[in-house]
């Protein structure tokens, strides 16, 4: 199904539905983080090895801070980030969420986005931190049109054909190692 209004989509994102949604770098698939159910699917979807993260996206850090403990380095680089950077960083979590029940947090490191982008701004702090990835088969390049995502429609339950601001993937720094992956 087709959606761009923006009170859909969040609505959608609320049932637990996930969905293909443009980020402020490419297509992603998309769903709330404490949609456990909708993030295995994304997993198998993307036939990803679930070694590997899916960056989640915060509105603000306020908003990250209610899930996880953030040092000041760590949110004065993601303050200041001029482009889209995914960090990945050893966290520890709030006494409030839950780590044990949820598939995407089972790790010692989560990837981190600091969203700039306001339509998405406003979406995420509607529906809370949204669990995104590119929209593809794992090692393939990311789909960038809406004729390209149609095929996945049957996997999901919607997709929003708005332009994404940039057809590249955002940065991946390791804030541990201090290198950026990508």
């Amino acid at each position: 199904m087709l959606i761009s209004s923006s009170q859909k989509i969040c609505s959608f994102l609320l049932q637990n539905k996930i969905g293909i949604i443009p980020t402020d770098t490419i297509y992603g698939f998309a769903t709330l983080l404490n949609n456990h159910e909708g993030i295995v699917r994304i997993f198998q979807i993307k036939k990803r090895s679930r070694d590997k993260k899916i960056p989640l996206l915060v509105a603000s850090l306020t908003q990250l801070k209610q899930l996880i403990h953030v040092s000041k380095d760590v949110e004065t680089y993601l303050d200041n980030c001029q482009q889209p950077t995914t960090v990945i960083y050893e966290f520890t979590v709030k006494n409030s969420f839950s780590l044990n029940k949820n598939p995407f947090l089972d790790k010692k490191t989560i990837a981190i986005r600091l969203v700039h982008w306001e339509w998405l701004r406003n979406i995420i702090l509607k529906t809370g931190p949204l669990v995104v990835t590119s929209c593809n088969i794992s090692g393939n390049k990311p789909l960038n049109t809406l004729k390209l995502l149609l095929p996945f429609a049957n996997q999901v339950d919607f997709i929003v054909p708005l332009s994404a601001l940039s057809q590249q993937p955002s940065r991946i720094f390791d804030w541990e190692k201090k290198v950026y992956l990508r």
